[in-house]
């Protein structure tokens, strides 16, 4: 599983940090989780405190077992 949020270009313009070395760019977030399912995603902006960040939730895929589609339980209960 990976759970990850992190600053976005953008936030050169509301504060630290501000080099563009240690800001994703547009997507780069979803490039990296490529060989995952990806659960959620945001790319944006927050105003408490104001940042630009992407976010990311996302969890290995299956092994491909069948031809049925994969199956993600979304109760705590799965």
């Amino acid at each position: 599983m990976l759970i990850y949020e992190t600053f976005a270009a953008g936030n050169e313009t509301v504060g630290k940090p501000s080099r563009p070395d240690f800001l994703l760019q547009s997507g780069e977030l979803l490039q990296v989780a490529a060989g995952l399912h990806v659960v959620a995603f945001e790319d944006g902006f927050t105003d408490r405190p104001e940042r630009f960040v992407q976010r990311i939730a996302a969890v290995r895929k299956p092994p491909d077992t069948s031809a049925l589609p994969a199956r993600y339980p979304l109760d705590a209960t799965g």
